[in-house]
């Protein structure tokens, strides 16, 4: 399980409000396994309609956040000591 905070709000180009695939950084904490950690990284938003969708990945290095390395597959080979915190949120107004 993970939680992210915003640390300040997201400012959106006026290309937003006309349905347009926008893009912006934020920042915030993320926590894992009881670690929090200030994090930057770039997400992208959308108006559907009444629906904001809003995308992003977080680059999580295992050792940062106190996650075991995976075992590797004996002759197969060995897993990354990395991966990605991928995110969809989807807001309706009602």
């Amino acid at each position: 399980m993970a939680t992210f905070t915003l640390a300040q709000p997201v400012t959106l180009s006026p290309d937003f409000a006309s349905g347009a695939i926008v893009t912006a950084r934020s920042t915030g904490h993320l926590a894992l396994r009881g670690v929090s950690r200030l994090v930057t990284f770039s997400i992208t938003g959308r108006r559907d309609g009444t629906a904001l969708e809003v995308a992003g990945s977080i680059p999580v290095a295992f050792s940062v956040w106190g996650i075991k390395e995976p075992y590797g597959f004996g002759f197969l080979g060995s897993l990354a000591d990395h991966g990605v915190a991928e995110f969809l949120v989807v807001l309706h107004r009602g």
